[in-house]
């Protein structure tokens, strides 16, 4: 079937192919039943077996995986949210991976996204190593994997309002079991929908004033979600507000290597004082949405096209 003869294969051909074993035959890998209140959210929402798996990780906590479709990353993630899910945002463990390789050969499938941050998919293909990396197409339905534990529902979140103008708003959403976190994606998504953008930090000015004034209001949290994220086609960090052109980086001494594994977002590390690179699906407690950031040149441009409208109304008056 491999079609490869003994004396050509090489220690790569060797990898490749217990690789592709492992998908097809699952070697050391097993679903778990589901746990209790797992089992009873797949029969409520009819989530069929071949759709579907759980694992116990290494702290006895149950995750339920269910393979999800979508006409673009930001329909499968509502999806995933709805009920209190997230996708799966950094590379698979080894045994996750087999038991969604065979959910995929269950829906007839060769290829799916095995992970996704910032509109970056990697992409999971049977019988091959790794993944493969691409920009989440807005045309082409693809498939995704939702993981969800036991959650308690959250209730409306909290707003505290802080700075001169009250320009900040730290959003804190709690649930009868504590503080319901945020991912960057769900972070954004809320800023945008009061108007509003994730914090950004463009000069060394606005990072000590920001301190004090967090400070001030009485708020304290480890990490706090930035606007900006790493493209790692391009190898570079932008701001999600293109107007932003800072290159104000303060990175912390130990930030990971940057790398194509899905450490696309950063968060300012109050603890240490300075800029991390870390997985946009982790989540923080409470997040800072600010007024969407107008620089001087938004403000020249104004300008000038008002300048430019006075003389062409002049130049209209002088024809009359």
């Amino acid at each position: 079937v491999l079609n490869i003869k003994l004396k050509q294969i090489t220690m790569k051909d060797f990898v490749g192919i217990l690789f592709f074993l492992s998908f097809t035959t699952g070697i050391n890998s097993q679903a778990v039943p589901c746990s209790a209140n797992l089992a009873a959210f797949v029969a409520d929402q009819e989530i069929r077996d071949e759709d579907h798996f759980c694992v116990q990780n290494l702290s006895g906590t149950f995750i339920l995986y269910v393979i999800t479709e979508g006409p673009t990353v930001h329909d499968a993630f509502q999806k995933c949210r709805q009920n209190s899910g997230m996708l799966t945002y950094k590379t698979l463990p080894d045994e996750e991976r087999t038991l969604y390789a065979g959910l995929m050969q269950n829906n007839g499938l060769s290829q799916a996204v095995g992970f996704s941050a910032n509109k970056i998919c990697y992409i999971y293909k049977i019988g091959q190593e790794g993944y493969t990396m691409e920009r989440c197409s807005e045309e082409i339905s693809k498939h995704y994997l939702c993981r969800y534990f036991f959650t308690i529902p959250p209730v409306p979140a909290s707003s505290l309002f802080f700075g001169p103008n009250n320009e900040y708003e730290q959003i804190t959403q709690q649930s009868d079991g504590g503080v319901y976190p945020d991912t960057f994606l769900s972070a954004k998504k809320s800023c945008e929908a009061k108007g509003k953008e994730v914090l950004s930090i463009e000069n060394l000015a606005k990072f000590e004033s920001f301190f004090d004034l967090f400070a001030e209001a009485g708020a304290f949290l480890p990490t706090l979600w930035l606007g900006m994220t790493y493209d790692p086609f391009d190898k570079k960090f932008r701001y999600c507000n293109k107007e932003i052109q800072s290159t104000f980086r303060p990175w912390c001494s130990n930030t990971n290597d940057f790398d194509d594994e899905g450490r696309l977002c950063v968060v300012l590390d109050f603890i240490s004082g300075c800029f991390r690179q870390v997985y946009c699906g982790l989540s923080t407690p409470s997040i800072i949405c600010q007024h969407q950031f107008s620089p001087l040149s938004t403000y020249v441009r104004v300008a000038q096209n008002l300048i430019n409208e006075i003389k062409s109304d002049c130049k209209s008056c002088k024809k009359n």
